[in-house]
């Protein structure tokens, strides 16, 4: 009765923020002997997060891959969500455990400071400062009244702000404007069509494998005759870093439109996308 139920869902990958969990949770656990630690998820850091954890074994737990029903009573009965991440796009996860009634902990990585706002659904630390992370985690342990509060609102905003019927009616809003700004510039006379240049945007940072696929994917399933990719490497360590200027001189011999920008030091996720913005060319932006 007296445990605090802590729960990370993910891939087990640097990416996933794993060195700053186990930094914190280490420290936080020092400080609140409640708390309890369970890991849902696979990935090719398992065996170094077991190893960084080691000494807290006796409360943590790996549950492997989890998904359906166990994953949504997993929620349920979380006290706290992490969402540590150092690369981290949208943030699922947070959506989901917003959803469940749990109270998010997050980083300030990619979009997760758009779902989580801090103080009023969740907290957001800076992504990888596992004191920062640590002292959120003790906050919440010691707060019942906090966690109960974060998880009502959390939950509310997931329900009303990011329902598929709130999402259709936005996604419908962008198009009509798009549609309207269409017809209003089609005006002149009928002659070849022109295609505006459409530019898709990637901030990456060691994740060679994820970005080599979603450009080759999109290069080989559109025929759109405008678009360019703007890549940024956010301080990837050296073999990555080969692996994308390979990868962007490749396409570019086969005639594709690719910018590569690199930060010798990785400069969080929301930088990297500006730096990435910055340099598009395009009249759409689309964020990858």
């Amino acid at each position: 009765e007296d445990e605090l139920l802590v729960v990370y869902v993910g891939r087990l990958d640097a990416e996933k923020g794993l060195e700053t969990l186990a930094d914190a949770f280490l420290e936080a656990a020092h400080a609140r002997p409640e708390l309890r630690l369970v890991i849902a998820g696979t990935g090719r850091e398992e065996a170094a997060l077991r190893a960084r954890l080691a000494p807290l074994e006796d409360r943590v737990r790996f549950l492997g891959y989890v998904a359906g029903d166990v994953l949504s009573h997993l929620y349920r009965a979380a006290d706290v969500v992490l969402v540590p991440s150092a690369y981290e796009p949208f943030g699922l996860v947070a959506l989901e455990a917003m959803l469940g009634g749990a109270a998010v902990l997050v980083s300030d990585a990619g979009g997760l400071p758009e779902i989580v706002r801090h103080e009023r659904d969740g907290l957001v630390v800076p992504a990888g400062d596992a004191g920062s992370l640590a002292d959120a985690l003790v906050r919440l342990a010691v707060g019942p009244e906090l966690r109960e509060r974060l998880g009502e609102a959390g939950c509310e905003r997931a329900r009303e702000d990011f329902s598929w019927s709130e999402i259709a009616r936005r996604t419908r809003e962008v198009y009509a404007t798009a549609l309207a700004a269409s017809r209003g510039a089609g005006a002149g006379a009928p002659g070849e069509p022109t295609w505006p240049l459409v530019s898709v945007t990637i901030a990456t940072w060691n994740a060679l494998a994820h970005v080599e696929t979603a450009v080759r994917t999109l290069f080989a399933r559109t025929d759109y005759p405008a678009l360019e990719v703007v890549l940024v490497d956010n301080g990837s360590a050296r073999v990555p870093q080969l692996g994308l200027e390979g990868l962007a001189a490749e396409l570019r011999a086969q005639g594709r439109s690719v910018t590569l920008l690199r930060n010798e030091e990785n400069r969080r996720f929301s930088v990297a996308q500006n730096q990435a913005i910055a340099a598009a060319k395009g009249e759409y932006v689309c964020l990858l």
